[in-house]
């Protein structure tokens, strides 16, 4: 099948808000200015990686790059299996909890502005929201160090692979969602060790309703998308739909010969602040330039993003490989690679990852200044069942980008197992899904 990369030039827009909302997305989707087509080339590295990410099993995938040349941009594989439409590689697609910078950097803006403390209380903005005697704070949410529990009680949500199929359509408001989650107890005393929480993302996402007097999305809207001109990115709330996507969204619900389920329409509101947004790969990349660039927060609140860092823990207690900040995580890919910052997300038909090197990276923070960028956002559209190989694959574009052709990053064996997973809270099930690199999951 064909596959073909764009190259484009590094742009960096600023000014005019634009409000993103769900009704808006009818409209479709806009090319990049400037965007340029190139010749296909499967010999270039990038590309070569990519197609590894389809030939490990995987129908589709898309890539971008940002650094400080010419930007690449790719596809590979399938969109949709039934009309074998190539992925599109200006789509929008489901970003998961590559949503949780976007909402963290809300709070920190917030934090910037004095109009909260990141050692405050919760129950001092939001009083009554959690049932726990234990006083959790802003920065134990942003930092997954609260013990709030991780998701709904499993008897709300996903206990097999077939019931992501019939729970499509379920809503949630952020207040049901978190009142449901927090009849489970406290996992840990608050502030002791980490543990990955979607719910604590939500209560920050109510947080930021609670302090600016507005939605979520009118705040990501007027604070972040508006003004960096990310016209793909918006949070979906009820909104099941994707308007201009990359393609189809799809996972092996039901045992073979029993095709692969599509699940591109589903109701996520169960992830607000957590995993309910889409995006597209540039807008992504956009969005970790400026952040790490200082276009986003004051040079301090970004310290305080990138400094206070706790080991990333496995549930058995391991190291998952990669250390948790202020809603961005650090990972090493090897002495000659240096680190990189960034996330990743897991949805049904939807894993995600965007990583970011900076010239003059340190382990205390990155360096401000996106032009010396480097980095690469990645998604695939089978993700909770991907192939056991698929998981090399998508870091060998993770490291192609950040390390260059041949270079000595981070093996496969090495790579971090972030737990944005397990989707289904049966143990048994989640054993069957598979093992793609960042747990599977959901948000």
């Amino acid at each position: 099948m064909m596959r073909t990369a764009t190259r484009h030039s590094r742009t960096v827009t600023r000014g005019g808000v634009a409000v993103l909302t769900a009704a808006l997305l009818a409209a479709g989707l806009t090319a990049p200015a400037g965007a340029s087509t190139a010749a296909d080339d499967p010999s270039d590295p990038m590309q070569a990686a990519l197609d590894g990410v389809t030939g490990a099993g995987i129908p589709g995938a898309v890539a971008a790059t940002d650094d400080d040349g010419p930007a690449w941009r790719g596809h590979s594989g399938v969109g949709s299996l039934l009309t074998k439409k190539e992925p599109d590689a200006d789509g929008r697609f489901r970003i998961a909890s590559v949503s949780k910078p976007f909402t963290a950097t809300l709070v920190l803006q917030l934090a910037d502005e004095r109009r909260i403390g990141l050692d405050d209380d919760i129950d001092r903005h939001l009083p009554g929201l959690l049932p726990y005697d234990e006083p959790i704070t802003v920065r134990q949410l942003l930092q997954h160090t609260s013990g709030v529990p991780r998701d709904l009680p499993p008897h709300l949500t996903w206990e097999s692979l077939p019931e992501i199929a019939t729970e499509r359509f379920h809503s949630y408001t952020p207040e049901r969602m978190v009142r449901a989650s927090t009849q489970q107890p406290l996992l840990f005393e608050p502030g002791t060790i980490y543990a990955y929480s979607n719910t604590g993302y939500t209560v920050l996402a109510m947080l930021v309703e609670k302090v600016t007097g507005t939605s979520f999305e009118s705040a990501l809207a007027e604070r972040i998308t508006g003004p960096l001109q990310l016209d793909d990115t918006a949070s979906m709330r009820d909104f099941p739909l994707v308007r201009g996507a990359t393609g189809r969204a799809y996972e092996q619900l039901f045992p073979e010969p029993v095709p692969r389920t599509d699940v591109t329409e589903y109701n996520y509101s169960r992830y607000i602040g957590s995993g309910s947004m889409i995006s597209s790969a540039d807008d992504v990349n956009r969005f970790f330039a400026a952040l790490f660039g200082g276009e986003l927060l004051s040079a301090d609140m970004l310290r305080e993003m990138t400094t206070d860092l706790v080991p990333g823990t496995m549930p058995d207690g391991s190291y998952a490989g990669f250390d948790y900040g202020l809603g961005v995580y650090r990972m090493s890919f090897g002495d000659e690679c240096g680190a990189a910052w960034g996330h990743d997300g897991s949805l049904p038909g939807s894993g995600t990852i965007s990583v970011h090197r900076y010239a003059g990276d340190t382990p205390e923070a990155p360096a401000a200044d996106p032009e010396a960028a480097s980095g690469v956002t990645l998604n695939i559209n089978q993700n909770m069942t991907a192939p056991e190989p698929a998981a090399a694959a998508v870091w060998e574009v993770a490291t192609t980008a950040l390390c260059g052709d041949g270079a000595a990053g981070r093996s496969a064996a090495e790579t971090p197992t972030p737990q944005h997973g397990p989707a289904l809270a049966d143990a048994t099930a989640t054993a069957a899904v598979g093992s793609y690199a960042h747990g599977h999951g959901n948000s």
